[in-house]
């Protein structure tokens, strides 16, 4: 089976530099913040309407920073409720479709937290799922390898089951450093590699930079971004 190494980095590089990428590195897709949404850093609003400029040379991976759990100051907004999960599903979708997204693709709710799962998150997280599924999306759940068994089991409780593809975050550090391989050589190794044997996509490394070279668009813009792989080389396919 092939698998497809994939990049997610906050700040879109820019146009000239995406095409570099393409052409100088084995990474076949990335993943695309969908904006407005209510936790979504300031920078990644910068995705909003670049999928013209993306589709047919790069596989995209839509993600929605929805409602988060508050550890502090952490979460900007933090409403976990069932009819909440639906009110940001239904901009989740407002939000693809605005950018060019078909009906039927993937959109990954990104949870950011890896505590045990309480009843207000259940209550969010299946809110947004069904409502997304209603609108003619398929729900996607970026998530730590060690929740998704608990949201698998959520899934299948529902009404009717709700079928998610699975995008598990397994990294050994979360400190910024230098890309630990060539961007020619990017591993791809098999998603269930993170724990998780149904993952289809893995952030395996996260906070890697690197240095764009002579010759590129950029040359010495610094690029921070996480390395993933998947099992699709377009993980927002339907």
């Amino acid at each position: 089976m092939a698998f497809y190494a994939g990049f997610d980095a906050a700040v879109y590089p820019g146009d000239a530099t995406m095409a570099w990428l393409k052409r100088h590195s084995n990474l076949s897709w990335c993943a695309y913040y969908l904006a407005p949404a209510p936790n979504l850093l300031a920078a990644a609003t910068s995705w909003r309407g670049r999928r013209a400029a993306l589709a047919g040379n790069w596989g995209l991976a839509p993600v929605y920073v929805g409602q988060q759990v508050r550890h502090g100051a952490s979460a900007v907004s933090a409403v976990l409720t069932f009819n909440q999960g639906c009110v940001d599903a239904q901009q989740a979708v407002d939000n693809a479709r605005r950018d060019g997204f078909v009906g039927g693709s993937c959109i990954y709710l990104d949870w950011e937290d890896g505590g045990a799962l309480a009843s207000d998150s259940e209550a969010y997280v299946s809110g947004w799922v069904v409502t997304l599924r209603a609108r003619g999306f398929a729900p996607g759940l970026y998530c730590s390898h060690r929740l998704a068994d608990d949201f698998a089991n959520l899934m299948a409780r529902l009404q009717p089951r709700m079928l998610v593809r699975f995008w598990c975050w397994a990294v050994a550090s979360s400190a910024e450093h230098p890309l630990w391989s060539p961007l020619t050589e990017l591993p791809r190794p098999d998603p269930a590699g993170c724990g998780y044997p149904s993952a289809a996509l893995w952030q395996r490394e996260q906070n890697a930079w690197f240095d764009t070279p002579a010759g590129s668009p950029q040359p010495g813009q610094r690029i921070l971004l996480d390395v993933d792989t998947a099992n699709l080389a377009d993980p927002g396919a339907a």
